[in-house]
């Protein structure tokens, strides 16, 4: 199967994006101009993923599957549809395998699918719920001429409750990210229009079917910018914290979230309670 590439899907929509971008009046188009200024990226994850994006890199969900599988990933890439998704299944939990199987079935459509990491578009309101993860990982922009960015979250938007892709929807969706501004504006277009600045990046940053960015750019500790942990996630160490004596399980938690705010410290990273508490822990 001849696997596409996403830079050339996106690219070919560009011209369609900019011919609408140009009728929008001049104060929206400013205004796109601005928030393009202020863009980073997030990406929601675990504390185990968190301590090893700090100690090396981040590794997507394939990596780590082939890695505790003792393959490499083009091993892993040489499985089966149905052999992917049956390794996938031994590392998450029941209500996260319908995702799974269409992380299997998007990945395996384009060239470096495998490799790809996934993010949302960051306004710097630091407010992030973690949806994936009880962490948030804030790092500055830094995909590649080759990197997309898709309208709408690829699983959530883009499959039915048959986990059928529409495949005609999502290419249509894409642009190179060095385009963002085009999609921002179209996504985004009565907001813009209607809000100033602080509540557009709001709007954005909060969007439920949030704006993402395909990359295969490697994501290390050392480009972090903030992290925000969630805060349920914060009340529940906080709780253990107030236990004299725990069990083993509530003790390993304790254990790996003082190494987390060690490494943090030491790389003088802002941890950050996200959503009901606005300040640095």
């Amino acid at each position: 199967m001849v696997l596409l590439r996403l830079i050339e899907i996106a690219k070919e929509n560009i011209s369609s994006y900019q011919e609408r971008f140009e009728e929008q009046p001049d104060d929206m188009k400013s205004k796109v101009r601005e928030l393009e200024t202020c863009l980073s990226l997030s990406m929601n994850m675990g504390i185990d993923a968190l301590l090893d994006t700090l100690r090396n890199r981040w590794k997507n969900r394939f990596e780590r599957c082939a890695e505790s599988n003792g393959i490499s990933l083009d091993e892993f890439g040489s499985l089966t549809l149905d052999q992917q998704i049956n390794l996938l299944y031994a590392d998450l939990s029941s209500h996260k395998r319908i995702f799974g199987v269409r992380r299997v079935d998007f990945s395996n459509r384009y060239e470096d699918g495998l490799r790809l990491n996934y993010m949302a578009l960051d306004m710097g309101i630091r407010m992030n719920s973690s949806q994936y993860g009880e962490y948030c990982v804030i790092v500055n922009c830094l995909p590649t001429d080759t990197d997309v960015a898709l309208k709408f979250d690829s699983l959530k938007h883009y499959y039915n409750d048959s986990n059928e892709f529409d495949e005609n929807a999502c290419h249509s969706d894409l642009l190179p990210f060095t385009k963002i501004g085009l999609l921002l504006s179209d996504k985004f277009s009565s907001q813009i229009a209607s809000n100033n600045i602080e509540n557009i990046k709001r709007i954005i940053e909060e969007d439920p079917d949030a704006l993402e960015i395909l990359t295969t750019s490697s994501i290390k500790g050392d480009i972090i910018e903030t992290v925000t942990i969630s805060y349920k996630e914060y009340k529940r160490i906080s709780d253990f914290n107030k236990i004299r004596s725990r069990e083993p399980e509530e003790e390993e938690i304790m254990s790996k979230f003082m190494r987390l705010q060690s490494e943090l410290r030491r790389r003088g990273i802002k941890l950050m309670i996200s959503k009901k508490i606005q300040e640095a822990v």
